[in-house]
């Protein structure tokens, strides 16, 4: 499993890499890797972190902003099995959260 550490996202942001975004599964070879083949020529903007599961993806967006609010970090999530309503609410709060959820169940 690659996950990696705030700190190490931390160092990798501050030397230019651009926006971090935290997504769910557990390597580079799951989200990450589609991710970046969907971003396409923008990819290069962005670094994506695999954080296994939407609620670490929660914890580590939540952190970041809370440590280090001057570094530009979000994340995606899937919808998994939410309903409507609770799926338009949930992104109603992107602001507050920096966390995206998809109109997919899965990614996969």
């Amino acid at each position: 499993m690659m996950n990696h550490s705030i700190d190490e996202l931390e160092l990798q942001l501050r030397t230019g890499s651009g926006i971090a975004i935290f997504v769910e599964g557990d390597s580079d070879s799951q989200d990450p890797f589609y991710y970046r083949r969907w971003f396409g020529d923008k990819a290069p903007t962005f670094a994506f972190f695999p954080r296994d599961g939407w609620y670490r993806v929660m914890l580590a967006v939540d952190e970041i902003t809370r440590q280090q609010a001057s570094i530009p970090v979000f994340g995606i999530i899937d919808r998994d099995y939410t309903d409507e309503d609770e799926f338009a609410e949930f992104n109603l709060r992107f602001a507050e959260t920096r966390v995206l959820k998809t109109p997919k169940f899965t990614l996969e």
